[in-house]
């Protein structure tokens, strides 16, 4: 019991840490312009900002958008999602 306590403790540490990010792949479905609107939309970022996340996510095929604790990745790679661009969240830097 007091391992389950521990471990539970532990996750929701891990979940509030500001260490997690969005990462996005690139489509041949969603148009550029729906993506940029969209990244707007989740991440709060500039037009300048989502221009470029969008441009590497299409040249490179993937592109970390937004960096924040779990929960908040979360909400955003719903909210980029529903458009139909592939997210994955991850920590930001794996030890």
């Amino acid at each position: 019991m007091n391992q389950t306590l521990t471990d539970n403790r532990n996750q929701i540490q891990d979940e509030l840490t500001s260490e997690w990010t969005v990462i996005i792949f690139n489509n041949d479905v969603t148009s550029m312009e729906e993506v940029v609107m969209i990244l707007m939309l989740a991440t709060q970022c500039s037009l300048d900002e989502a221009e470029t996340e969008c441009f590497e996510a299409h040249t490179l095929g993937k592109c970390r958008v937004h960096f924040a604790d779990k929960i908040e990745c979360e909400r955003v790679a719903n909210i980029i999602s529903q458009v139909g661009v592939q997210t994955e969240i991850c920590k930001e830097w794996v030890d």
